[in-house]
């Protein structure tokens, strides 16, 4: 009979949860991979990159827990540092892998908002994303210390953050062309894309909220914040699924955000 220690009852339930995650972006990034090979379309692409990066750092979150579970330890802090593969199991188990896969999905969103909604890249925006990604990763994979959550609640800071300067903007635009742009399915698609930035930038928001709470209350975590960082990430995949990837007229679609300052505004078809 399988038994759960009582000290690691909420990592099991977290694993639980993060299954259910896992399979609904799976079912996204099948269908997403659908309209790919229809399409072949740049815009396609990178999104069902953005949803595989993001996919895949759910996966590590997932693996930290079974991980726990199979070590029968409740934290990180009980992990032995002279383990085969501790290099590689702490910063999985400290979510450090998982932040940078975000971060290139968040990237991927930057390059994506370039192409759409600007003529070129500002250069200073440009270098901060290029600056921040870079701090993260290396802080990812150098800062990792047991029974020292304030470093986590950095790493978790500087991903938020990093993601913050992608989406902001991504989701001003987004809004902002949904109220110049005619023709309901465009501007379906413009909010969709606005709510998804919203909702991944909750992501962060959330998990840094729940680590705080870790700090602040010497909690185990797994609070209200952990499970909803992963649902705002499951309605932003699904938002823009449903109102950017999914309309057959995509290309003209893209066409159409594309130029909207040049006044070129397609009627609903």
């Amino acid at each position: 009979m399988f038994l759960i220690i009582p000290e690691l009852q909420n990592t099991f339930i977290g694993l639980i949860y993060e299954t259910f995650i896992i399979l609904l972006f799976g079912v996204l990034l099948i269908l997403i991979g659908w309209r790919f090979k229809r399409r072949k379309t740049e815009y396609t692409r990178n999104m069902f990159i953005i949803f595989l990066s993001f996919t895949v750092a759910i996966i590590f979150s997932w693996l930290s827990k079974l991980i726990l579970l199979i070590m029968e330890v409740p934290s990180f802090d009980f992990v032995d540092p002279t383990t085969p593969g501790f290099f590689i199991i702490a910063r999985i188990l400290q979510f450090r892998v998982s932040f940078i896969l975000m971060v290139v999905g968040a990237y991927f969103i930057y390059m994506m908002k370039v192409k759409i909604f600007e003529e070129k890249a500002n250069p200073i925006e440009k270098w901060i994303v290029r600056i921040l990604s870079l701090i993260t990763f290396a802080y990812s994979i150098i800062f990792v210390e047991q029974s020292n959550v304030l470093l986590d609640v950095i790493a978790f800071l500087f991903a938020f953050l990093t993601l913050m300067v992608v989406f902001i903007p991504f989701t001003i635009a987004s809004f902002n062309m949904r109220k110049s742009i005619k023709g309901k399915v465009y501007k379906n698609a413009a909010f969709s894309l606005g709510i998804m930035g919203i909702c991944f930038i909750l992501i962060l928001f959330n998990f840094l909220l729940d680590r705080l709470w870790m700090m602040i209350f010497n909690d185990d975590g797994y609070t209200f914040f952990y499970f909803a960082a992963w649902a705002m990430g499951i309605l932003g995949a699904i938002t823009a699924y449903i109102g950017y990837i999914r309309p057959e007229q995509q290309q003209k679609l893209i066409q159409t955000m594309s130029q909207n300052q040049d006044d070129k505004i397609l009627e609903d078809e």
